[in-house]
């Protein structure tokens, strides 16, 4: 048992070790207050020290914020139980909060998560037998699994119309997610007119590329297989115009999606629209990547941006005078500025 530091009773504690330390600051409150602000606006001046003015809020917009900017709120920490502010001396004190109280939240957490991990090892060594599956999705996900045959596949796809039907009342269940699995179960079965049925529901729910390219290609692959039915064409033409629609919506979601764009392509290869084929052929290059370098230093002579959108000569290098030459001696041919800067170069390292 450990006493609470204000005298409010105790607190049952087990010490799972054979000692526990608590923390320095255990006993530590943090109290707010909530008196009248003073209305010298003057701090409550502390033995030898001079009172000092503190800085005016600006005005509360609102009612709410008026009556706020009225109080104190003046908040400190304190191991000693507190009856009146040491700012404004008002006795309209509350704890704001206890540092115990915080502790023991961590405590307990901590203990939380280590007993789920104790329980998690437990049911791994206890093996699956023991474990009893009672959400349809899950038990859909499981059932799945290396599954091939179609009895099995329509239990999952009947679990996962199960799971639907509890989407709409919990909100962390996202009923596309839901679909898009049950889509790719029906597409295994074969059933192409179930998958597009539930992949338009997903495309009413959220505007995806990669699913419009995949309800686009059913409705080729619809278009491609049409006989010589009348009823049969019409419905191959309708399916045409949808696919073209959404291999179009499909392009503009995609941005820089490449894999995405390339599908697309190969979706207008099939329909033998070869113009914007070759359009999404080249949106699926990859971007050659733009390296900065930095700007050559422009030739001797030449002009240059001065920064300003000017262009600015560049001097060059004024041509060496000639020494007087002495009497009776031809004169010394004038050093380039490359001789200069050699010979300067070569004095340096001898001296």
């Amino acid at each position: 048992m450990v006493k609470s530091p204000d005298g409010g009773g105790y607190r049952i504690v087990k010490v799972e070790d054979s000692k526990t330390d608590f923390p320095k600051d255990y006993d530590k409150v943090t109290y707010l207050c909530e008196g009248p602000k003073p209305a010298d606006d003057k701090t409550k001046s502390e033995p030898g020290k001079d009172e000092e003015k503190t800085a005016e809020k600006p005005a509360a917009k609102s009612k709410g914020k008026a009556d706020q900017a009225a109080k104190c709120g003046h908040t400190w920490t304190t191991e000693k139980e507190a009856k009146e502010c040491p700012q404004c001396g008002s006795t309209k004190v509350k704890v704001q909060s206890k540092q115990r109280d915080q502790l023991f939240e961590t405590w307990k957490r901590q203990k939380q998560e280590s007993h789920w991990q104790e329980f998690v090892q437990k049911i791994s060594k206890e093996g699956e037998s023991k474990v009893v599956i009672y959400d349809p999705e899950l038990e859909a996900m499981k059932l799945e699994q290396g599954q091939g045959d179609p009895k099995v596949l329509r239990t999952v796809a009947a679990k996962y119309n199960e799971a639907i039907q509890y989407a709409g009342s919990d909100p962390f269940i996202k009923e596309s997610a839901l679909r898009m699995h049950l889509a790719q179960v029906y597409a295994r079965l074969g059933e192409k007119d179930k998958q597009a049925a539930e992949l338009r529901i997903v495309l009413k729910e959220r505007e995806d590329p990669n699913t419009s390219v995949q309800l686009a290609n059913l409705l080729i692959d619809q278009w491609e297989t049409a006989h010589g039915d009348a009823k049969q064409k019409v419905a191959a033409g309708k399916a045409k115009d949808e696919a073209k629609l959404l291999l179009k919506s499909a392009s503009e979601l995609a941005a820089a999606e490449q894999t995405v764009h390339s599908s697309i392509a190969d979706a207008y290869k099939k329909l033998g629209m070869v113009e914007e084929e070759k359009i999404e052929r080249e949106k699926a290059k990859p971007k050659p990547a733009v390296s900065k370098q930095a700007p050559e230093p422009p030739a001797e002579g030449h002009s240059a941006d001065d920064g300003h959108g000017h262009a600015a000569e560049t001097p060059a290098d004024p041509a060496p005078k000639d020494k007087p030459a002495k009497s009776g001696q031809p004169p010394k041919p004038a050093k380039s500025v490359k001789a200069k800067a050699k010979a300067k170069a070569k004095q340096n390292t001898t001296e």
